[in-house]
C-alpha cells in the first residue's frame, strides 16, 4: 500500500484473498501479474453469488498469494464490466 500515492492510499483497506488452482497455477498466475503479462482478472457473477461473496467494485483491493498462500502482490480493481 505504501507504493500508492497519498490520495490513492486507503486509510483502512479491506483486502480480499484470491487463490486459483493448485500451487503451480497460483505461482504461474502470480508471475504473470508481477511481470505485467497479466493485467486483468475475471469471475462469473454466478460464482460470486453461489459463494455468498459480494461482487467486485472499483477501488477494491485483492491479494494474489503464491503457491504457499503467502501474500505476494496486492492489486486494485479499476474497472468492472
Amino acid at each position: 500500500m505504501n507504493s500508492l500515492s497519498h490520495p490513492d492510499r486507503p486509510s483502512n483497506p479491506q483486502i480480499s484473498v484470491q487463490m486459483a488452482g493448485d500451487e503451480g497455477v497460483a505461482d504461474e498466475r502470480l508471475a504473470f501479474y508481477l511481470t505485467r503479462k497479466k493485467r486483468a482478472g475475471s469471475g462469473l457473477v454466478k460464482q460470486y453469488e453461489s459463494g455468498g461473496e459480494t461482487l467486485p467494485k472499483v477501488g477494491d483491493f485483492w491479494m494474489i498469494p503464491n503457491g504457499d498462500q503467502g501474500p505476494k502482490c496486492v492489486v486494485r480493481t479499476t474497472r468492472v464490466q
